[in-house]
């Protein structure tokens, strides 16, 4: 109960900052209002216009002597002479375009001196009703076909007739971005790209959808570290070896370009090929950089830049040394406008003020279309932001910038960040992106660029529509955000261990921020391997996640929609999950703590100590654990509700869930899940969630409407491999267990005389094979009220044994249970004992969370070490197993050791798969 108040008083506060943020959106109203007054001044810029004229006419006189400016920058200077000599006249000016492609000679460059005013505010619009463009391409309309005979050979035979070329030089372009490794993972730059009829085109790349595999490395490969071991199939360095005779078509290439998740499906990189050795197939990589992690066997790459597999339609590829670009246009291009992106950005706006962008299409640069840093009160409204080479939009600072009502897509990295604020005095920014609608983004950079990217403090993101991406759609780590009514689908399909909705990773002092409220859906992984909701990773803690929707999200194997990966301080409240594999998982981060990051900000001080008080003592309150998480009044429809592990079970708080029986859900008018009115749910405290004001809404400011979107298809579950099985001689395995004639102490000995029977030899692998190393012992008894189950496992070397605590990767032991004498058998307990005496209940044979925790409170274990073998030993009352040890009971049985020296997992009876698989291992029978 004390927790539960202690939650409450937190989401007191989060709700002082949701009336913050309610008084900005008065306050955004208020200033939309306010604009579709008349200003006093008007200034207007055309395509047919002239710099030298006045811009005081919206189309040029009879006599062509007077009428709008042609270009924005001439409408920026008249502004600043009218400031100079008048001042702003009240009610500001606002600088018409009309309609047309204006293309940029350089960025259009905005700084302090072209500020407004509250009152005389500064505002750059399109005309309502016409397309105007501001754009950092150029068009391309010299187009000839191929005839050089070298460069027709190096051609797929099927596009010699299709491809055509044109001469950048002749047009006026010649500044070519090098083609070179990014430096990052997860980070770099395409330079100079082709846009046809409004759409980025592709580099010519193989394989033309999806990717190439790593098969192996040569022999003489140093394997990648993981987790301060060598990791399996791996390797430090760019050589690996590939499948089939593909390269054999490249041999002419230079530049070559690779695009990999080489290790992790999370971690992507560019890297340029060296050499390919085709007879050998393999390839080499530059030796600098390589990628931060190594290489694996099995991840997936692409190869890019390479006229040779420019053979289909929409494809391009740049002769960067003799500047001539090769494309096979999709459609006919007389009938089309082929643009190549120049500019470095279109729009800066440095220590800018009260200057607003309206109605106006941003596209066709290299970089960000629009970055604002520093300034005040800057908004971009009711405009579309895309193809561009990096994000859509970047406010670096500042305060109160905005961006609502706007479109973004087809961006190379994610579409908006919000930066700003004091963290050292948690001043918010007061930054929103509201109402946009933002899909199809990081197409370049997949990893790690959302669709709203929030840092600092005091920033909020509400009422967007956000799809169509390979990773995240909103990250929020820092303090006191707001993340509330957006709808996010369609996400994180080409990552597996990834969310949509990032609150925050490996830092402590990210607290205080609200996600509620979203409609979060139809997410499954890459190639349907399952990803999250929401996430808090790595010790993220005091985040308040209230009233989302959350439905049809496809989990990884012991994760959730909802996942706290080692936080505290957390609430989940009133959430309704639907047809998720899981809906909340909390467990503990082995990392260790991340103490260095409370070094960024003054924690034990004002504002810090009194806005988060549990953060001031962290360091004395056993600070590497998930404490004081709370899961309260939520419902679940479908699928497993909650899991823990055995460290964050008993120190969280779950009561009134509405998790077993009909919660009577129904579909609201814009088809979200909500709670029927007369709901049995209702009656344990579940609140009804606002669901009709989720998502965009039409007004003034929204770039279009209506908005149509698409879910992606739901993707086949992925298939495990069929396994042969490998049939045993003599039926079920059996295991007698004797009742114990003299105490037996848990100590991790062995003593004589202390078991009542010998051990018996492990020696069968998952798959039933011989092991290659020597055999661990088994020893099994019982008493009038525990089990007792010991492992001895030989060993050469104890000083490299791993005495970590991380299952699969240390040197550990794992036992499993069941009552098969019940009809239905028990639920199957997997006790898991490592070489420092820790003992975890693990869930992944589907114990319920309630019944993990009573094995944590009373099953024991113990393990010592000597020179020549490692001993565990378990202790696990019968009661714990509702059980009771007479004679001829049976309980389901298997035991497994991971040996990491000689790298090997040694089983009792191997199962063909996890060792909690009981069916297919044996049986203890009591004698």
């Amino acid at each position: 109960m004390l927790r539960i108040e202690w939650m409450r008083r937190a989401v007191a506060v989060g709700l002082a900052l949701l009336a913050f943020c309610d008084g900005d959106q008065a306050r955004l109203n208020g200033a939309e209002t306010a604009e579709l007054a008349a200003p006093s001044v008007n200034v207007y810029v055309a395509i047919d216009g002239n710099d030298a004229w006045s811009g005081t006419l919206a189309i040029p006189n009879e006599a062509k002597t007077d009428g709008p400016f042609a270009t924005p920058e001439r409408a920026r200077d008249e502004i600043r002479k009218l400031k100079v000599e008048k001042g702003l006249p009240p009610g500001g000016v606002t600088v018409e375009l009309r309609e047309g492609t204006y293309e940029l000679a350089q960025p259009f460059a905005l700084t302090e001196a072209d500020s407004g005013t509250a009152e005389a505010p500064v505002t750059y619009r399109g005309r309502q009703g016409e397309t105007v463009r501001l754009t950092g391409g150029r068009g391309l309309t010299n187009w000839t076909p191929v005839t050089d005979p070298a460069i027709v050979a190096r051609l797929d035979e099927a596009a010699r007739p299709h491809v055509l070329l044109a001469d950048m030089k002749a047009a006026g372009i010649t500044q070519f971005s090098e083609m070179v490794s990014a430096k990052p993972w997860a980070e770099s730059q395409p330079g100079l790209e082709l846009f046809f009829n409004d759409e980025p085109m592709t580099l010519a790349r193989w394989p033309n959808e999806g990717y190439s595999i790593i098969t192996g490395f040569p022999p003489d490969a140093k394997p990648a570290i993981l987790w301060g071991k060598p990791a399996p199939n791996s390797s430090v360095e760019g050589r690996f070896l590939y499948g089939g005779d593909r390269p054999l078509r490249w041999a002419a290439e230079k530049n070559i370009m690779l695009h990999g998740f080489w290790f992790w499906d999370w971690a992507d990189q560019r890297l340029k090929v060296e050499s390919i050795d085709v007879e050998k197939r393999s390839i080499a990589l530059e030796s600098k950089p390589q990628h931060h992690f190594g290489f694996r066997k099995g991840q997936w790459y692409y190869a890019y830049n390479l006229l040779p597999e420019l053979d289909q339609p929409g494809e391009w590829y740049l002769d960067r040394e003799r500047g001539i670009l090769y494309f096979w246009p999709p459609s006919d291009l007389s009938n089309g406008r082929a643009v190549v992106s120049v500019l470095p950005s279109l729009v800066t706006m440095d220590n800018v003020s009260y200057v607003t962008l309206r109605g106006i299409t941003f596209e066709a640069t290299q970089g960000t279309a629009v970055t604002i840093t520093g300034g005040s009160d800057v908004r971009i409204a009711g405009c579309v932001i895309r193809n561009t080479g990096s994000w859509g939009i970047q406010v670096k600072g500042g305060d109160r910038h905005q961006v609502i009502g706007c479109d973004l897509y087809a961006t190379g990295d994610g579409g908006v960040i919000l930066d700003g604020g004091d963290r050292n005095t948690l001043t918010p920014a007061g930054h929103a992106v509201e109402n946009c609608h933002i899909h199809h983004y990081s197409r370049w950079d997949p990893m790690y660029k959302p669709g709203v990217q929030l840092r600092g403090v005091g920033s909020r993101v509400s009422h967007c529509l956000i799809h169509d991406a390979p990773h995240m759609g909103i990250a929020a780590p820092g303090n006191d955000h707001v993340v509330e009514y957006n709808e996010c689908h369609s996400l994180v399909f080409l990552a597996n261990d990834a969310e949509a909705i990032h609150g925050g990773w490996y830092d402590w002092t990210t607290r205080g921020t609200i996600i509620r409220y979203n409609y979060i859906h139809d997410c499954f992984g890459h190639d349907g391997h399952g990803c999250k909701a929401i996430r808090l990773d790595d010790h993220v803690g005091g985040l308040t996640l209230f009233g989302n929707v959350i439905e049809r999200i496809w989990c990884e194997q012991g994760r959730g929609a909802i996942t706290i990966h080692g936080g505290r301080d957390n609430l989940i409240e009133n959430n309704l999950f639907v047809d998720c594999d899981r809906g909340v998982r909390i467990h503990k981060c082995n990392a260790p703590p991340p103490e260095k990051s409370l070094e960024k900000v003054p924690y034990r001080q004002p504002p810090w100590s009194e806005r988060y008080p549990k953060l001031a003592t962290i360091l004395d309150d056993e600070p590497g654990l998930p404490k004081n998480n709370v899961v309260v009044h939520n419902v679940n429809q479908g699928g497993e509700f909650m899991s823990t592990d055995t460290v964050a079970a008993p120190i969280t708080t779950v009561k009134d869930n509405f998790t077993e029986g009909d919660p009577k859900i129904v579909r609201a008018a814009n088809g979200i899940p909500t709670l029927a009115p007369d709901s049995p749910a209702l009656a344990v405290g579940f609140q009804p969630i606002p669901v009709e004001k989720i998502g965009l809404y039409p007004n003034e400011l929204r770039a279009s409407w209506p908005v149509t979107h698409t879910v992606r298809p739901t993707p086949p579950r992925p298939v495990k491999p069929i396994v042969e099985r490998k049939v045993r001689k003599g039926g079920v395995p059996q295991i007698a267990a004797s009742r114990a004639q003299n105490p037996i102490t848990l100590d991790g000995v062995i003593a004589p005389g202390e078991w009542p029977a010998p051990g018996v030899p492990m020696k069968e692998t998952p798959d039933r094979q011989p092991i290659a190393g020597a055999p661990a012992m088994l020893y099994v008894a019982y008493d009038n009220e525990n089990l007792y189950v010991a492992v001895t496992v030989p060993i050469k070397d104890a000083a490299k044994l791993d005495k970590g605590e991380t299952w699969g990767v240390s040197d550990a032991a794992e036992l499993c249970l069941r009552n098969a004498s019940k009809t239905p058998p028990g639920p199957i307990a997997v006790l898991r004992g490592f070489l420092t005496g820790r003992l975890d209940a693990a869930p992944d044979a589907g114990m319920h969370p309630e019944d993990i925790l009573r094995l944590t409170k009373t099953a024991r274990f113990a393990a010592r070490t000597d020179a020549a073998n490692w001993v565990g030993e378990w202790v696990v009352p019968f009661a714990a197993l509702e059980a009771s040890p007479q004679s001829g009971l049976k309980l389901g049985f298997n035991v497994g050791v991971r040996r990491t020296e000689s790298d090997e997992w040694i089983i009792w009876a191997g199962a063909l798969g996890a060792t909690w698989q009981l069916n297919e291992a044996g049986l203890l029978v009591l004698q």
